[in-house]
């Protein structure tokens, strides 16, 4: 596993699948993991976490999360609800049911397309 950077690149970033964004703060410092299979909108998701003090792990897939949500148990997981494969919901129930991930605490996000009404 290797630490990015938390400024953002001119141009598209690279992600690495589980690349962990580290900021120095004065406090314990939390973990979240992002669930999500659009690149562009979990970077940036990440990207805003970690400039608010957040290490921020990322997943492209359900599986990939799990895996990291075992190795490295985050304090919460955002998952997206609609994802290839396993859904987010899928994804939180079986994290739950798991003992390493059990305590982990979870919310579900959506994408809205722009212009589409709510």
């Amino acid at each position: 596993m290797r630490l990015a950077r938390s400024e953002p690149r001119t141009g598209q970033r690279a992600r690495v699948a589980g690349v962990i964004s580290m900021r120095t703060v004065g406090r314990a410092q939390k973990t979240l993991l992002i669930v999500d299979g659009h690149d562009r909108l979990r970077c940036a998701i990440a990207h805003i976490l970690s400039e608010a003090g957040y290490a921020v792990l990322e997943a492209a897939s359900g599986a990939e999360g799990l895996r990291l949500a075992e190795r490295h148990a985050p304090d919460g997981v955002l998952v997206d609800l609609a994802m290839p494969g396993r859904s987010g919901l899928e994804v939180l129930k079986e994290l739950k049911q798991r003992d390493p991930t059990r305590d982990i605490r979870g919310g579900l996000c959506q994408r809205v397309p722009a212009g589409r009404p709510r």
